[in-house]
């Protein structure tokens, strides 16, 4: 590769920088992807409906983390490839990852995320299946809007804060889609109050759990 070549790539924007938001096919090997869908498999009768949630209609539980999928998930390979989609090295949070199921109803109106660390963390969602009509919709750096039907192992990955992308997901007429949601967050950073406020509306979180996690990430300065 020649010298000019090398620098066009040096200079190209990705578009988690330029638009707080990617979206990325095949995102696990196969061989993750189903150690990942077998294992979430087994947790969704624990799903039960959330609250206080932007989201209507949606079922969810949050993740085991000595489970198959959290070790997946947490491994050097997704912590690399996230690290390439974001243009930083980051690390899973302190908040848990959640399961989340959309059934017919569900929807999520536009929003932009709430920002949950200083600096703003990086939410990625995995589709784990999706056989129903909804759309992930959501707006550039340009304020064009792009839509997007969902497929299994595809990645979606959204800035929080007011320099994230302001998306939605459609009302589903049909079908079902379970996803799977994670936070990633820069090594120094610090929890605002949005994150405590967001463990409230995890069903199931027991509140020594909840504690637990406070006290593995304190805010800096405490």
């Amino acid at each position: 590769m020649g010298r000019a070549a090398r620098s066009r790539m040096s200079a190209r924007v990705l578009p988690y920088a330029r638009d707080g938001f990617c979206a990325v096919r095949s995102f696990l090997s196969a061989e993750d992807f189903e150690r990942v869908l077998a294992d979430c498999r087994r947790l969704q009768p624990k799903m039960k409906a959330e609250k206080n949630s932007l989201a209507r209609g949606r079922l969810g539980c949050f993740v085991d983390r000595r489970s198959e999928t959290h070790a997946v998930l947490t491994s050097p390979a997704v912590r690399a490839r996230v690290a390439a989609l974001v243009g930083e090295s980051l690390e899973l949070s302190a908040y848990p990852i959640e399961l989340r199921r959309y059934r017919v109803g569900a929807e999520m109106a536009w929003h932009q995320d709430d920002q949950l660390f200083e600096p703003a963390q990086c939410e990625l969602v995995l589709c784990l299946d999706n056989d129903s009509d909804a759309r992930t919709e959501w707006t550039d750096a340009r304020g064009e809007v792009s839509a997007e039907w969902t497929p299994p192992n595809m990645a979606l990955l959204v800035r929080g804060g007011a320099a994230g992308a302001a998306h939605r997901v459609t009302r589903l007429q049909r079908g079902t889609r379970t996803i799977v949601k994670m936070v990633w967050a820069a090594p120094d950073s610090a929890p605002l109050p949005a994150f405590y406020e967001h463990l409230d509306s995890l069903p199931g979180l027991r509140s020594r759990v909840r504690k637990g996690i406070e006290r593995s990430k304190p805010p800096r300065g405490r």
